[in-house]
């Protein structure tokens, strides 16, 4: 359809063109009680993502991985009213539907030793809570002197307790959040107690986020309503020139929305910016057809004729306009982040139905009224001061077009330079202004407990066997050396917490039958199902993070984690024995600086120094002390006193175990001497019955030999190295013990090492499959992409606008020349962010690609105009002079109003919105300000682009 007949359909059919409009507004509001938010970071992501697809399998298989964090904060946590308060809220939060489990003091795992070997319990016992001042003393001193509670569930000084209730897969977050805190606040607030709550975690922010979403859309809108109207009343000094492109942009809002909620499309942090920016975009198609539709007309055309005219003229430019506007808003179409292409979609149609109405239903409202008229043309009177502001400007700018381009040129340098400090932010903390009750509630929690994000690393493997176990337990020893990551844990953990009960070394056992005989202990602890699955397959190391700590955890699992193990007795190896104890010595040298690390920070070791002392003492001989045979007597009459089966008299065990104690005492353990003092003292009808029973007991003995063997080999190990540990921390039992738990597995009987250490085919390794996963990896990945997004997106419309505006010129030159200040627009934009230290976060990575969609209609109308003129004229000065004088006002007016209406977003509550509102108004400016000066300026230098055509009239 050529520009005529498009003009005639528009006079023939006006009011179907106001019908259909109706109808499709009435059916666009009718879809707006479907429209949905969704702030929650996981959804983001495209949900076939790597990062997505391990996040929902550690979710169905472990119990969920959101996490809500509720703290409580007292003079004294321990006293008997608050820790009432604590079971109460325990008891009200596990009733909530869609939590999966809640983790306090209330029902931490605790693991003590008792007269029968070892107790496993809940910290607390919520049905008899201690009440008299000395028990709550104990309890207090207790929980704060394990190092598994204090700082972890428990602040170090005893006033902030935690609850940490896990959310189940798939449920609606905000409401529960909402659930959670109206639980909270009403417990409390009957307690009649001094409590401060605190509020932290994903599944908080999200409500928090979703209530700002529609507050501000609500609060907003209205707003940028009335700006834009003031500006357009300002400018246009006509009440249709007013009210027409705002009602176009109106139901280009509500079209666009509406759109949204029938296709089920959700608002997020970032679309529900759409109305705003689409009443702050759209008025220019409106403004440009009524002032060049009121220009005609006063050339005395009729009403009909003004608008044929009118159309014939801005049609194209109009229309290549909103193209590269879409263009700009389609390059976030394949964007890794989601919502972020949602965005795109969604501002384009607005964009596309801006200037559909403002081309078809504001031409067909205008043969309706009556010819517009200005006020000032009303009463009748004249304004000049914009004529003698336009005249001066362009004279000083054409009079110094070098000037204008050098100082052009230095802005582009000085952006580029500020391009260089730009960083990225994903954290959804970071939306949050400083002052706001749940940032204020994070970081306070954040400095007394570390990281708030979760933090899984899935383990596929045996997870019974002790060499599996203890790479996992190595891991959580790094983990926690790290301030931005807190509470890791994991079942490695908890087995070798029960192995420091039963053995005084806080270490994996030796062998899976050990490891089984204390994980039948764990059995019906509710924190053993979030760690480990059933059948022991598989099981997840967890932790809270901030986003810092990413780096540290990947690095380690691809350079420390060993997936490929092969399991190896150092005394059977004929060739490398010294490589392996060389490589196992540096390994639980390195444990030992970061156990040191962990509870104290001050170490004279160093790694190599303490490597080559404990590959020295790994064959340290252990002599018969006094005290080891002591040990061993004992040893020896306990067995013989307890062991079912046999029965001795007391005078028998006793000598039996002095002359055992004696074969030790020899430093000459003689199997056979063993085996005739069993057959000496066990009764022969025992034997008789049980002749198998004789070599047993050998074993028994000879394991209870090597064991305290051991043992005092460990406690020897110990006293040489201790002379370099701190001097407070030789008092500390869990860290004495822990060391110790590192000199035990120094001297296992078997041991893990890399696969590649001796060069042993693969099938002889025990495979671990490892999965970073959690809320933490999924933040980094989109921390990551905003960066990529921004280039991709920000070149692509680059190209397609050059393209667009070239072809349009005929000129790649010209193309080239019109794009130039939206490239300086945006080095100044991103130059401002670098050295403002803005960052790069959802809001604020799509300002420099908006700015070259919208900023470009300037130049595009602003060449369009000087073309026309150029070709009446002939002369490229007067053209200029004329083309800023005619196009700034319209230029002029609508950077005013699309710059003050993005402007209106610094009164969002999230911290990116508003960035994105006042970067956006600023590019608006300047995009304005470099179009009616830098690029006049380079026209008038690039003189050589002009050639003449057949008539001997210059053209471009």
């Amino acid at each position: 359809m050529n520009k005529v007949k498009f003009a005639d359909f528009i006079v023939r059919k006006r009011f179907v063109i106001i019908l259909l409009s109706i109808i499709i507004s009435i059916f666009s509001a009718l879809g707006f009680h479907r429209l949905t938010v969704e702030s929650d970071i996981s959804k983001w992501l495209k949900q076939d993502s790597p990062e997505i697809q391990s996040l929902k399998y550690i979710s169905e298989n472990f119990g969920g991985t959101d996490l809500a964090i509720v703290a409580i904060e007292s003079d004294d946590i321990f006293t008997y009213p608050v820790l009432n308060v604590l079971v109460e809220l325990q008891k009200s939060y596990e009733r909530v539907e869609g939590v999966s489990s809640v983790t306090s003091l209330i029902n931490m795992v605790d693991i003590r030793g008792s007269e029968y070997g070892i107790e496993v319990s809940t910290l607390i016992d919520k049905f008899g809570i201690p009440e008299s001042p000395d028990s709550l003393k104990r309890l207090k001193e207790y929980i704060l002197s394990r190092d598994i509670y204090s700082g972890k569930i428990v602040s170090p000084d005893g006033k902030i307790s935690l609850f940490l209730i896990k959310l189940k897969r798939d449920v609606d977050k905000p409401a529960v959040a909402d659930k959670i805190r109206e639980i909270t606040e009403e417990i409390v607030r009957d307690s009649n107690l001094p409590l401060k709550t605190y509020y932290s975690g994903n599944p908080m922010l999200i409500k928090e986020i979703n209530r700002y979403i529609l507050g501000d859309m609500k609060r907003l809108v209205p707003f940028v309503i009335m700006v834009v109207l003031i500006v357009l009343f300002l400018g246009m000094r006509s009440w249709e020139g007013v009210v027409l492109p705002l009602g176009v942009v109106l139901l280009s809002s509500l079209w666009s929305m509406g759109l949204m909620a029938w296709c089920r499309v959700p608002l997020s942090v970032i679309s529900n910016t759409i109305p705003v920016l689409l009443i702050a975009i759209g008025t220019a198609y409106g403004i440009h057809v009524i002032t060049r539709y009121i220009r005609n007309t006063r050339e005395g055309l009729s009403r009909e004729e003004g608008i044929k005219i009118t159309l014939k003229e801005v049609s194209i430019p109009v229309f290549l306009a909103a193209l590269t506007t879409l263009t700009a808003f389609l390059s976030f179409l394949g964007s890794y982040i989601i919502t972020i292409t949602h965005f795109g979609i969604f501002t384009a149609l607005g964009v596309f139905f801006s200037m559909l109405l403002s081309l078809f239903l504001i031409p067909a409202i205008l043969l309706y009224l009556k010819i517009p008229r200005t006020i000032e043309e009303r009463m009748g009177v004249k304004t000049v001061w914009y004529e003698k502001i336009s005249k001066r400007f362009s004279e000083s700018i054409l009079r110094h077009e070098k000037i204008t381009v050098v100082i052009g040129i230095l802005t582009l340098g000085i952006g580029i330079w500020g391009l260089t400090r730009l960083k990225t932010s994903a954290s959804l903390m970071d939306y949050f202004p400083k002052k706001s009750e749940l940032r204020r509630s994070t970081e306070l929690l954040r400095e007394k407990f570390g990281g708030d994000i979760p933090v899984y690393v899935l383990i596929k493997g045996d997870l019974k066997n002790p060499i599996i176990l203890d790479e996992m337990l190595q891991f959580e020893k790094y983990l926690r050396i790290h301030s931005d990551i807190s509470f890791p844990q994991s079942v490695a953990d908890l087995i070798a917490r029960m192995n420091d009960v039963l053995m005084g070394v806080k270490a994996v056992p030796e062998t899976k039958s050990q490891v089984e005989n204390l994980a039948f202990m764990l059995e019906g602890q509710a924190l053993l199902s979030q760690l480990v699955d059933d059948g022991y397959t598989q099981g997840v190391i967890q932790a809270n993070a901030s986003l810092s700590a990413y780096d540290k955890i990947e690095n380690y699992l691809n350079e420390k984690f060993i997936k490929h193990i092969i399991p190896i007795r150092p005394d059977t190896i004929k060739n490398g024995k010294d490589k392996v104890l060389s490589y196992w010595s540096q390994k639980i040298a390195q444990r030992i600086i970061w156990d040191i690390q962990y509870w104290s920070k001050d170490t004279l070791w160093t790694i190599p120094y303490l490597a080559d002392t404990l590959y020295s003492l790994y064959s340290l001989n252990v002599k018969s002390s006094q005290e080891l045979i002591d040990e061993l007597t004992y040893a020896f009459k306990e067995y013989f006193e307890t062991e079912e089966g046999i029965f001795l008299p007391e005078p028998d065990i006793r000598s039996l175990s002095e002359k055992l104690r004696g074969e030790v005492q020899e430093g000459k353990i003689d199997t056979a001497r063993i085996l005739s003092l069993l057959k000496k003292y066990i009764p022969k009808e025992i034997i008789k019955e049980d002749p198998e029973i004789v070599d047993y007991t050998k074993d028994r003995l000879l394991s209870l030999v090597a064991e305290k063997m051991k043992t005092r080999k460990i406690h020897e190990i110990y006293e040489k190295i201790a002379q370099f540990l701190p001097e407070d921390l030789k008092e500390n039992k869990e860290f004495v013990n822990e060391i110790k738990g590192e000199i035990f597995t120094l001297l296992r009987e078997e041991i893990g090492v890399p696969a590649d250490i001796l060069g042993l085919p693969s099938h002889h390794t025990l495979g671990i499959e490892v999965i970073y996963s959690g809320l933490l990896p999924v933040e980094k990945r989109i921390d990551e992409n905003l960066f990529y997004s921004q280039i991709k997106s920000l070149l692509i419309a680059l190209f397609i606008v050059t393209l667009l505006v070239s072809l349009q010129l005929k000129s790649l030159s010209a193309g080239i020349i019109t794009v130039s200040p939206i490239i300086l627009v945006v080095a100044i934009n991103f130059g401002i962010m670098g050295f403002l230290g803005i960052r790069l976060d959802s809001g604020t990575m799509m300002v420099a690609s908006i700015a070259i969609g919208i900023g470009i209609d300037y130049a595009i109308h602003f060449i369009s105009h000087f073309k026309e003129d150029f070709r009446k004229r002939g002369d490229i000065v007067e053209s200029l002079h004329a083309t800023i004088h005619e196009k700034g006002k319209a230029i002029v007016v609508n950077a005013l109003t699309v710059g003050l209406g993005f402007l209106i977003l610094i009164f969002a509550n999230l911290i990116p919105i508003r960035n994105f509102g006042w970067l956006l108004a600023l590019t608006m400016f300047t995009s304005a300000l470099l179009t009616l000066s830098f690029l006049p300026a380079l026209v008038l230098i690039a003189k050589k682009f002009f050639t003449k055509n057949k008539k001997g009239v210059q053209s471009w």
